[in-house]
C-alpha cells in the first residue's frame, strides 16, 4: 500500500443521479458521509479501488464500522444501497469501489508504485548485502564449521586425504538394512554428519557397530526408533555410543522401566 493523501473528487458529484438516489433515503446525508468515507479508505489502501488491511486481509462491516466511527447498521444500510447501484462491487470477499479510476488521478498513483517498489528493491538490495558480508565475516574469522549437532573442525589435510575414500553407501546400506529403513547416502546433512565422524578417525567398522548398538538399544521401543538416524547416530555423541556396548536383553528391560521416552529423549538431545 501507498502513502495516497488525496482522492479525485469531481465538482458536479452532487449532480450525479446515484447521490440523488442516495439523499433520497432515510438518512440521506449520513449515507453520503459512509461514501465519502469510503472513498477516502479506498485512496489510503491504494489497491485499486478494493478495501484491503493489506493484500491478504479485506475490511468487513464491523471494520468499516468502527473505523467510520459509525453505527454497524447504518454502515451495512449504506453498503447494500451502493451495490444496488453499482457504486461498490464484491469480489473474492472483498469491497471494491467501482469505476476507481474515475476517482483517482491514475499517473499519481502509478508513481506512488513506481515509488514503492523502488524503495523495496532498494531494501531487499540492502538486505542481500548485509548477508553477503555477514557469510565473507564468518569465512574469515570462523575455523569451525558446526552443521546442527554434526560439528567438526575444518582439516584441509584430513578432508582432502579422506574425501574420496568415505563409505557413505556401506554406512546407509547398512543402517537401512538393519533398521527397515529407507535413507539416502546423498544426503547433504547425512554426508556431513558422517563425514564429520569419519575426519575424526572413526572406521567403517565403527559406524557399524553403534548401528548395532543403538538398533538394538531403541530398535524394540516404538517411541525411541524414530531416533535410528544418521543425524542422531552420528552426530557429536557417536563416540559416546561406541563405548556403550551392547546390552543383554536383561539389562533392556531395566532400562525401560527405570525411564520413560522424555527421559532418554532429554538424555539423548543433551539436556
Amino acid at each position: 500500500m501507498g502513502d495516497v493523501r488525496w482522492i479525485h473528487i469531481a465538482t458536479d458529484i452532487f449532480n450525479d443521479e446515484k447521490m440523488y438516489a442516495i439523499e433520497t433515503q432515510q438518512d440521506g446525508l449520513l449515507l453520503e458521509l459512509v461514501w465519502f468515507k469510503i472513498l477516502c479508505l479506498a485512496g489510503k489502501c491504494n489497491e485499486n479501488g478494493f478495501l484491503m488491511i493489506n493484500n491478504k486481509i479485506a475490511y468487513t462491516n464491523e471494520m468499516l464500522a468502527k473505523i467510520f466511527r459509525m453505527d454497524l447498521g447504518t454502515v451495512q444500510r449504506a453498503l447494500e444501497l451502493f451495490q444496488a447501484l453499482e457504486m461498490i462491487e464484491v469480489i473474492d470477499n472483498a469491497y471494491m469501489v467501482s469505476n476507481w479510476i474515475k476517482h483517482q488521478n491514475q499517473v499519481g498513483l502509478e508513481n506512488i508504485r513506481e515509488q514503492n517498489r523502488i524503495r523495496k528493491q532498494r531494501q531487499r538490495e540492502r538486505q542481500k548485502q548485509s548477508l553477503i558480508e555477514q557469510k565473507e565475516d564468518v569465512s574469515r574469522d570462523s575455523h569451525v564449521t558446526s552443521h546442527e549437532n554434526c560439528s567438526y573442525s575444518i582439516s584441509n589435510n584430513n578432508s582432502n586425504n579422506k574425501k574420496d575414500n568415505i563409505p557413505y553407501v556401506d554406512i546407509i546400506d547398512y543402517l537401512n538394512k538393519l533398521t527397515g529403513k529407507n535413507y539416502k547416502s546423498t544426503t547433504k546433512k547425512t554426508k556431513d554428519c558422517i563425514k564429520a565422524r569419519w575426519n575424526e578417525g572413526f572406521t567403517l567398522d565403527d559406524f557399524k557397530k553403534v548401528i548395532d548398538i543403538k538398533s538394538s538399544a531403541w530398535g524394540k521401543d516404538p517411541r525411541m526408533e524414530m531416533y535410528l538416524r544418521p543425524e542422531t547416530l552420528f552426530g557429536t555423541k557417536f563416540e559416546g555410543y561406541l563405548n556403550e556396548g551392547i546390552k543383554t536383553q536383561k539389562q533392556q528391560a531395566r532400562v525401560s522401566t527405570e525411564k520413560d521416552a522424555d527421559e532418554l529423549y532429554k538424555e539423548l538431545m543433551g539436556e
